[in-house]
């Protein structure tokens, strides 16, 4: 065979470097070239960080956590309706874990029940969803224990709209918000009628504006006026002109009672509405309810779990808040409640007709606002400002 001159040159080569003990050293690799298509920007596609394979300390969190088998949640707003059923089943089958919702009956009563639990030592649940007003409370209370330091899922936070950690000791974590701003009846009041709370003293609105009472303690009317008070959006004596001027309703019952009275007409105007829980299945079942975003602010009220101190499956709901957070369970979470997810990777299932009017300034609620939240209530500053109930 004939190898030419480069090539006998060659083979004398690598004969010298045999006979020194000596090895060839292979050509450098050359890297294969990107296909245009690849270089090309994409959408982002949902991250899955629930299950790092390298890492061998999650990958016997979720063995420890299948071996425990079951997880126990308390709640009272979050996971209600559809998502109570489509939640557990959808991490039943990734994980094989069953889970238990447990219906607390509101917040107090959550944090009764797990007082009593601790002290005898038999805690039942092992995590709980709360408010920005209970979830504050509840670590203050030595109810909890920190989980946000040892969650795969957030070791990439620039996925997430804003920071899931909510509170400084990463005991709360945020899985989600909730609009909370005004509605309105759309037969009686057009879309963009409304653009400033300064626009409920005209006349049409008298005597047909109501909230939740701010002065029980809890809820939306209570964040968000609290939230606007401290960011000067509004001051005390606009909030007494009003309440006194246009007869504002202060109910002492639900925010699902407030806004089926909106939706019937009784009242024209819910001046703090859970506008993507409450008002969002309304408008799916075809009533005449619209959101209403005013220049003020709207408010992103987080939905927050914590991770019971003693939980008797810990494992299991570690597991399941990087679930939660997760693409896959965001996923699962916010479609069954057609509401917007934390990540930025996943769709938006608020319906397309309530984002019609834009948001015109939103303001997430984080740990400074729920602290003013609960230092208003101590305060009693409503009181003050409304007269008691």
């Amino acid at each position: 065979m004939k190898h030419g001159i480069p090539g006998v040159v060659m083979l004398c080569l690598v004969s010298l470097a045999v006979a020194f003990g000596c090895s060839p050293k292979p050509p450098p690799a050359v890297a294969p070239t990107t296909p245009a298509a690849a270089l090309a920007p994409t959408r982002p596609q949902p991250s899955s960080t629930a299950d790092v394979p390298e890492d061998r300390e999650w990958q016997e969190v979720i063995a420890s956590a299948r071996q425990e088998g079951k997880l126990v949640l308390y709640d009272s707003t979050f996971f209600t309706g559809d998502r109570r059923i489509a939640v557990p089943r959808a991490f039943k089958d990734k994980y094989g874990i069953s889970m238990e919702i447990l219906v607390t009956g509101g917040s107090s009563a959550t944090i009764e029940k797990l007082q009593v639990e601790q002290k005898m030592g038999a805690s039942i649940a092992d995590l709980f969803a709360a408010g920005s007003s209970s979830g504050p409370r509840m670590i203050s209370l030595g109810l909890t224990e920190e989980v946000g330091s040892k969650l795969p899922v957030l070791r990439d936070k620039s996925v997430f709209l804003m920071d899931p950690v909510y509170s400084p000791g990463k005991e709360a974590i945020s899985f989600g918000y909730t609009l909370v701003g005004a509605a309105a009846n759309g037969k009686v009041v057009q879309a963009g009628e409304i653009q400033s709370y300064k626009d409920l003293l005209k006349p049409k609105y008298t005597g047909k504006i109501i909230m939740r009472d701010p002065r029980l303690g809890s809820g939306g009317s209570l964040l968000i006026l609290a939230a606007l008070r401290h960011l000067k959006q509004v001051d005390d004596e606009f909030l007494r002109t009003l309440h006194q001027r246009q007869s504002v309703a202060m109910w002492g019952g639900g925010e699902s009672e407030v806004a089926q009275m909106i939706a019937r007409g009784e009242y024209l105007v819910d001046m703090a509405a859970a506008i993507d829980v409450v008002y969002a299945s309304l408008f799916r079942e075809g009533a005449p309810v619209i959101p209403v975003y005013m220049q003020e602010g709207t408010m992103g009220l987080p939905g927050l779990i914590l991770v019971s101190k003693g939980a008797p499956h810990p494992n299991a709901a570690r597991l399941f808040i990087n679930w939660l957070l997760s693409a896959e369970g965001q996923t699962v979470y916010h479609k069954a409640g057609a509401t917007t997810p934390l990540r930025k990777d996943v769709e938006d299932f608020l319906p397309a007709d309530m984002r019609k009017e834009p948001i015109r300034k939103l303001i997430p609620v984080d740990w400074e606002i729920s602290m003013v939240q609960n230092k208003v209530v101590a305060d009693r500053d409503f009181d003050r400002i409304f007269g008691k109930r």
